[in-house]
């Protein structure tokens, strides 16, 4: 081979190098734009619910408390053309909260205002790593060999945000102990911003009311509300949760196709127990009820303070359950007009609950305090790359098995249980849309049944490994949850949050890996 020969191939072999390594650098730029987003998007959502829920617990005049809720809520349903302006309109709404809570005569819950404080202080953070993901993407795509050899392929050129750069800053609440002619300048100070803003407002109205803004959409033609569980069009009431039996004796399960989402854990002599989710719609009859267990309260932590329906608790447990984020909906606490007996069926198996009941009697008390959903637990949207056929899943623990078994006809994988279908009182077989298998660490806890078993308790803190099943797919998903109080993120093998299919989704807790088969 003589030299010039060589020397091209050497030529060849850099540019191919370079090309190789830059496409492979500005893929990872564009991951690091999608995940930056995502993870504003998701703040900006939190920023939008926290707006709502400060205007509803605090007494400020109608005009401002309009302001804020309509911008909130604009900003929450606003598409990607209009979402910059929706943004920047909240931002300089919240600016009255946040001149407001300097004002001593008005009724503003504390604890709100320093949440929203810190959450504005996270949107700066995430607002900074987007913009600076955003700015290192654009710069390499206008390298002369990134565009000559279209190494971006049809990726779009990521874009900066006008109200990126106008979002609140975050500030100190005042002190009870501020001078009186501080907090009089304050309250000055917060006449002038809400004249300053007023123009907004009117602007803000008048586009709404003639429908030039595409915001006016959202005024005019209410977009149709989608349920956070479940991912389908439907309401978002309180969060009720009901503990239902799992034995062989406790089928057929009553109420249990209507749950959003269902969650199946282990406990005493390694039976399964359902923690059930409803928020769209509530059934006539759940059931049968059982006892609630050390779990249960780490698990449903994430999802904010919800009912906890069931029938009652071991003596041990009644403190730490009384101290939870839960509000005790027990059947210790409700009467039998609520928590029935079903003639035709043996206790323990027998207790049925009126859910429709337990909340209005719930409801109807001082003091109680149910949640609707605020944070998404999980995303819903088209399935994450990495897909495996699986036609069935099999399930197991010390003495209890699942099986899913995808049905091509319904689309769904249809639930069986010790082998045989997993039938509703209703007549029809539960099914998952999506299916988790989640793996958690399960050990034993201090607590135990009245027959001396052990309790066992499902770690959903922390991180581990899970499998996704969609669509006659598996997928080999990781899990993260830091806090209690975080929801837990799903993430597939490529970084990626991995999206769930809208419709009902089973949550299986196991330390024992799943049999998949093609």
């Amino acid at each position: 081979m003589s030299l010039e020969s060589l020397f091209a191939v050497l030529i060849i072999v850099i540019l191919g190098w370079y090309l190789s390594f830059s496409a492979s650098r500005l893929d990872r730029l564009h991951h690091r734009v999608e995940t930056s987003w995502a993870t504003l998007d998701s703040l900006l959502h939190q920023r939008a619910a926290l707006a709502q829920e400060i205007v509803a617990e605090s007494n400020l005049d109608p005009a401002t408390a309009y302001l804020i809720s309509t911008s909130a809520s604009a900003a929450r349903f606003a598409n990607l053309e209009e979402r910059s302006f929706a943004e920047s309109v909240l931002s300089e709404s919240l600016k009255l909260v946040q001149s407001a809570a300097h004002n001593e005569l008005l009724e503003l819950p504390t604890p709100l205002l320093v949440e929203l404080s810190d959450l504005t202080s996270k949107v700066k953070l995430a607002i900074n790593i987007h913009i600076e993901a955003v700015n290192a993407t654009r710069n390499v795509r206008k390298k002369i060999f990134i565009r000559l050899f279209r190494l971006a392929g049809k990726a779009p050129l990521p874009v900066r945000y006008e109200f990126e750069d106008d979002v609140l800053e975050p500030t100190d609440l005042p002190h009870s102990g501020d001078a009186e002619s501080e907090s009089t300048q304050k309250r000055k100070n917060f006449k002038w911003n809400r004249w300053l803003v007023l123009p907004l407002v009117l602007i803000f109205v008048m586009l709404s009311s003639k429908g030039i803004s595409p915001i006016s959409e959202f005024i005019v033609e209410k977009k149709v509300e989608k349920n956070i569980f479940n991912g389908l069009a439907g309401s978002n009431n309180q969060i009720l949760v009901v503990k239902v039996d799992d034995t062989k004796g406790s089928r057929p399960q009553v109420g249990l196709e209507s749950a959003d989402a269902v969650y199946v854990e282990q406990v005493e002599a390694g039976l399964t127990r359902i923690a059930a989710i409803y928020s769209s719609t509530l059934p006539e009859l759940i059931g049968p009820v059982r006892s609630a267990r050390i779990s249960d309260i780490e698990l449903l932590a994430q999802f904010g303070r919800v009912g906890l329906a069931y029938s009652g608790a071991q003596t041990k447990m009644r403190p730490v359950l009384a101290a939870a984020n839960i509000e005790n909906l027990s059947a210790e606490r409700n009467p039998p007009t609520i928590y029935t007996k079903d003639p035709d069926r043996v206790g323990p198996v027998n207790m049925m609950l009126k859910p429709v009941l337990l909340l209005e009697r719930a409801n109807s008390k001082a003091g109680t305090q149910i949640d609707s959903p605020k944070l998404t637990p999980w995303s819903f949207g088209d399935a994450p790359k990495g897909e495996t056929l699986t036609s069935t899943a099999k399930i197991k623990w010390p003495s209890a098995r699942y099986e899913l078994r995808w049905d091509n006809l319904s689309e769904k994988y249809l639930i069986y249980f010790n082998g045989e279908p997993n039938m509703a009182a209703s007549g029809s077989q539960l099914a998952a849309d999506t299916a988790i298998i989640q793996l958690v660490s399960i050990s034993p806890s201090i607590y135990g049944d009245k027959f001396g078993g052990i309790t066992p308790f499902s770690k959903t803190t922390g991180s581990g490994k899970a499998i996704m099943l969609r669509d006659g797919f598996s997928y080999q998903l990781t899990w993260q949850r830091e806090l209690e109080t975080d929801v837990t993120t799903w993430l597939s093998t490529d970084g990626k949050v991995a999206n769930f299919k809208p419709g009902k989704i089973w949550i299986f807790l196991t330390d024992n890996l799943p049999v998949l088969t093609p």
